[in-house]
Formats: structure tokens, sequence, C-alpha cells
């Protein structure tokens, strides 16, 4: 018996199972930490009055909490590091946290140069940038978003955000330019919607109600 026992022993090291029980672990954390995020941007969006209830923020909370976990357990250099930080400064931003996620994000871009998600955390810290009031700045990283190839959802949302800055500072052909980029590319409805919406009140605020009319 104590043989048969070796024998196994030796066939099935135990070093690749505990690397196979702690890959699943690292990434089941990491799922159960976006989830989350989901679920409480879920509920965001259905709430009534667009407020970060109590509910909300705590699951925001457990996020952040799960993406810390899994940072200090592995290491900020581990493989999916660079998505639990995204998800930290998103989730302080939805949060309404903004100076946390403009550090967080900040972060990213300084740790991740090279990550596959720049462009997305380059976004969110230029949304965080704006809701402190730091406008140039937010407009330069979303310039900045393009010196790299991003998915066509990004990029729509940060020709929106700079559609939106422009606008902001009554330098209204920008502003609809960068609406029109995102209307060329947006496959979300809502947005969509808004850029449309929002080059309406431009033309209106510009009296050109023929350019307007087009829009209807």
């Amino acid at each position: 018996m104590k043989l048969a026992i070796i024998t196994l022993t030796k066939s099935y090291p135990i070093y690749p199972l505990l690397l196979l029980f702690l890959s699943c672990a690292y990434y089941n954390t990491l799922f159960n930490a976006e989830n989350s995020y989901k679920s409480a941007t879920q509920k965001l969006k259905d709430s009534r009055d667009g407020k970060v209830s109590n509910d909300i923020r705590k699951e925001y909370y457990t996020t952040i909490d799960k993406c810390w976990k899994l940072i200090n357990m592995y290491s900020d250099s581990s493989k999916y590091a660079d998505d639990a930080l995204l998800l930290i400064g998103k989730s302080h931003y939805q949060a309404e946290e903004y100076t946390k996620s403009e550090r967080f994000l900040n972060q990213f871009i300084l740790r991740y140069p090279d990550s596959k998600l720049l462009p997305e955390a380059k976004l969110w810290y230029a949304r965080s940038l704006i809701k402190l009031e730091n406008d140039d700045a937010a407009l330069a990283n979303l310039k900045s978003i393009f010196d790299q190839e991003v998915d066509d959802e990004i990029a729509a949302m940060a020709y929106f955000a700079m559609g939106d800055l422009y606008r902001m500072q009554e330098s209204y052909e920008q502003a609809i330019e960068n609406y029109k980029k995102c209307l060329d590319i947006s496959g979300d409805d809502i947005i969509s919607a808004n850029a449309l919406y929002t080059m309406g009140e431009i033309y209106f605020e510009l009296q050109d109600y023929n350019q307007a009319g087009t829009l209807v």
C-alpha cells in the first residue's frame, strides 16, 4: 500500500496541481469582482433618479475589495493585475469618489503603458479629471487614446466626451465634429441618442434651425 502511494505521488507532483488551484482561485476572484461591478452598474442604470444608493455603493466596494485582494495576493505584475486596477478605478468613479478614481487610474497609466486596457483606462481617467474640473488635462488624455489601436466602443465614448468638453469651451464646430465621429462608430443606442440630442441643442443655440431639422 505504501508503494502505491509513493508511485502516485511521483506520477502526479503536487506543484502543478497547486499552481492549477491558485490559477483557478485567481481567476474566480477577478470573475466575482467583475460580476459585482456589473451588478452595481446595472442597478445604477435602472434607478429612477440615477443616484448611487448605499446598496449600489456597497457593491462597488465589494469589487474594490476583491481586486485589492487579488493584487495583494498575486502582486501587481501578475496576469490580471491590470484588469483589477482598472476595475478599482472605475468602481471609485461610479461610487462618485473622483479623487480616488483619478489617482488609481493615473497609477494604471504609469504602471501598465503596454496594456491592451490602456485606452479604456485613459477614458475613465479623463472622466475623473472632468469631474475634478481639470478639463485641459482631460482633453489631452482623450486625444491620447488614439495613439494606439482602440475599439469602437471606447473610441465612441472618447469622441462623445471630447464633444462635451469642446461644447463647454464654446468651440461648437469642434464639438459637433466629435459628436459626428461618435455617431459614425457607436453601437450604443443611448450614446447615439445623446449625441444627436446634444448636436440639436447646439444648432438651436446657434439658431441654425435648418441643420437642427436634419437631425430629426
